[in-house]
């Protein structure tokens, strides 16, 4: 009779404890991090098919310039963009995939192929930037760790939530998170010296089938002096079929990069 009493007291305290615990669960900021990175990422999972249009301007320690742009982007392997200058003259053809490039200098008229890797794209870009980076740049969208680790660190302040990670290649990620909104509105790269690599601010958010997305995007690393504004004016999800070539011209030349 005692070892029964004993056993039934022993189920009310671990079902007290757990009531509370859970209770506290529920009230504590790791809850509703993830709670705001799970939005995030639902919003970024719906952004696959995209068509983009508006304006383009760049500026490096080697160029500059600016133009229109529009671009057609199949998450997660294709992308197309055209990029048009003064009186509406196309300066610029690039089909990207992840296992090729082809860049049309439509105004020089030569032709460059080879695979995207980081240092072929900083040549065509003006800007050193990764295949993934590139397309999650553009089109605003990115996906979190949706769950709290040892690499992971938050901090609510006035200006929203601060989430950092520190990815497999020990860089470290910065994401700043607008908590009324769910919605990042500036990402921090730091490289091995703890310095800001890069930084990119998204505004102007707009919501479009439901989904949000930002029509302002403003990329700049400040250390090689390179810049990036994206400024959209049409932005449409109803995208279907991926379609597009560049028609090369028989007398452009042709340049092979490994």
């Amino acid at each position: 009779m005692r070892s029964y009493c004993s056993k039934i007291i022993l189920i009310i305290i671990a079902l007290f404890v757990s009531e509370f615990t859970f209770s506290k669960t529920l009230d504590n900021d790791s809850l509703k991090v993830l709670n705001i990175i799970k939005k995030i990422n639902q919003n970024s999972s719906r952004i696959m098919k995209v068509e983009l249009e508006g304006n383009i301007e760049y500026e490096s320690n080697q160029s500059g310039n600016s133009g229109s742009l529009f671009a057609v982007i199949f998450k997660p392997d294709s992308c197309y963009a055209r990029i048009r200058g003064t009186f509406g003259i196309t300066g610029a053809i690039m089909m990207l995939t992840r296992k090729e490039f082809t860049y049309y200098n439509a105004i020089e008229n030569f032709v460059i192929k080879g695979p995207p890797t980081e240092k072929n794209l900083g040549i065509i870009l003006r800007i050193c930037i990764s295949f993934d980076n590139l397309i999650n740049i553009i089109t605003g969208s990115f996906i979190l760790p949706d769950s709290l680790t040892k690499d992971c660190k938050y901090i609510f302040t006035n200006a929203g939530l601060i989430f950092s990670k520190i990815d497999s290649t020990n860089t470290k990620k910065e994401y700043w998170i607008d908590t009324t909104n769910s919605t990042i509105f500036r990402i921090k790269s730091y490289n091995d010296s703890s310095k800001v690599d890069y930084e990119i601010n998204f505004s102007e958010y707009k919501v479009i089938n439901g989904i949000k997305f930002p029509f302002s995007i403003d990329f700049k690393r400040e250390l090689k002096k390179e810049y990036l504004w994206l400024k959209y004016t049409e932005v449409n999800f109803s995208v279907y079929e991926f379609n597009y070539k560049i028609n090369i011209p028989k007398s452009a030349k042709i340049y092979i990069w490994n």
